[in-house]
């Protein structure tokens, strides 16, 4: 009787029913075994389509995150070509410092020192007044001299 619930289960089927359960009945017929079967393949079908329609779904997310990902890299790049254009328009340049610098509130030896930079420094130029420049970050200026065009924290030559 054991060999017979082996059996079915040797086609890849789960069966509910254990061993115990069909000694304390007898012997299973073919017919309860027919049933067992049906059974097992209508909830095997269920649990397909089930997989089917989480797997439809899953699709379904996934596509709209790539499509949501497009847009916001799409936006992304529309802003950063904007925000090239801009720094353009407004003659953004980036300068490295050859030199530790005073940064001063503005364009002259007489204005007040607020912070320093150290030599290598990265800085953004926007105005050139003499031999000063008016920096971003922190906003303000110190002497040209001090400065060359470099590309990406890279001096250029």
């Amino acid at each position: 009787m054991r060999k017979l619930a082996t059996a079915i289960l040797g086609f890849g089927l789960f069966v509910s029913v254990n061993a115990e359960t069909i000694i304390a009945t007898g012997t299973l017929s073919i017919e309860d075994m027919k049933r067992m079967i049906i059974k097992l393949k209508q909830e095997n079908e269920l649990q397909s389509a089930k997989i089917r329609y989480l797997e439809n779904k899953v699709a379904k997310l996934e596509k709209q995150l790539a499509g949501k990902i497009t847009r916001a890299n799409s936006s992304m790049m529309e802003g950063l070509k904007a925000g090239e254009l801009m720094a353009k328009r407004i003659n953004i340049k980036t300068y490295c410092t050859t030199a530790n610098l005073n940064v001063r509130k503005g364009p002259g030896m007489n204005y007040e020192v607020f912070a320093w930079l150290k030599k290598g420094a990265v800085v953004s130029g926007t105005v050139k007044k003499g031999k000063w420049l008016k920096i971003l970050n922190p906003n303000g200026w110190v002497s040209s001299k001090f400065l060359r065009e470099c590309s990406y924290g890279r001096e250029e030559k």
